[in-house]
C-alpha cells in the first residue's frame, strides 16, 4: 500500500512575485507598447508599491514619467524609464561593487594572521590565543 506525501509542493506554483518589481514590468511593457493608460495605471501602482522617500532618484524619476504620462507624451515617458532604468543598473553595480570589496576586504586580515602563524617563533602559534586573552 503506498501513500503519497502530505507536504508535496506543487511543481508549478511560480515563487511570489515582488509587487514593486510587478509594478515595474507593467509599467515597462505599457510604455514600450506605447499604451498610454495601461502605463498611467502602472505608474500609479509603481508609486503606491514604493512608498518611501519622495525626495529619492526613484520617486524623482517616476514623477517624471508620472507627468509625461498627465501631458500623454509617451516618448518623454521613455525616456524618463530609460534614465530611471539606467539609475538601478548603476545602483545594482555599486552594491555588487561594495559587496565584492567588502568580500576583499577581509583578506588582509586573513593575511595579516598568516604571518604571525607561519613565523618561525615557537611562541607565535599561540598568539592567536594571547590575543584573545588580552582583549577578553
Amino acid at each position: 500500500m503506498a501513500i503519497a506525501p502530505v507536504s508535496s509542493p506543487a511543481p508549478n506554483v511560480p515563487p511570489p512575485v515582488d509587487p514593486l518589481r510587478q509594478a515595474f514590468g507593467q509599467l515597462t511593457n505599457a510604455l514600450q507598447s506605447g499604451d498610454l493608460s495601461a502605463a498611467q495605471s502602472a505608474c500609479a501602482s509603481l508609486s503606491q508599491a514604493a512608498g518611501g522617500d519622495p525626495n529619492s532618484p526613484f520617486a524623482q524619476a517616476l514623477s517624471q514619467i508620472g507627468d509625461a504620462l498627465q501631458s500623454s507624451d509617451i516618448g518623454k515617458a521613455q525616456a524618463a524609464l530609460a534614465t530611471l532604468q539606467q539609475q538601478m543598473q548603476a545602483m545594482k553595480s555599486v552594491h555588487h561593487h561594495h559587496g565584492h570589496h567588502h568580500a576583499s576586504g577581509s583578506d588582509p586580515s586573513q593575511s595579516t594572521r598568516g604571518p604571525a602563524s607561519t613565523s618561525s617563533d615557537p611562541t607565535a602559534s599561540t598568539s592567536p590565543a594571547n590575543l584573545v586573552d588580552v582583549t577578553a
